[in-house]
């Protein structure tokens, strides 16, 4: 496969991935913000930006977490829930 932005096809860095929005970028911002404020649970969410995951914790055979810090200010961090969402690009 020679999928666009693939990444190195190199071992850990296989998965195919199509992250082209070709002029639609800020409609989907838009969509995904107003769904994530409109959350019953909002309150509950917490939304890292500018963080580098160094780690899944795993339990159970199933990750639990992840560990890592920010490039912002280097400080580390560790989050954990029942249900979680890890983007990447």
């Amino acid at each position: 496969m020679n999928w666009p932005e693939r990444g190195l096809d190199t071992p850990l860095n296989t998965v195919p991935r199509w992250h082209i929005a070709w002029g639609t970028g800020h409609r989907i911002v838009e969509q995904t913000i107003a769904r994530l404020q409109a959350h019953p649970h909002r309150s509950r969410l917490e939304i890292l930006f500018d963080c580098e995951v160094a780690e899944l914790d795993v339990a159970g055979g199933r990750v639990s977490g992840v560990r890592g810090r920010s490039l912002v200010d280097v400080s580390i961090f560790a989050a954990r829930a029942g249900a979680r969402t890890i983007a990447g690009g």
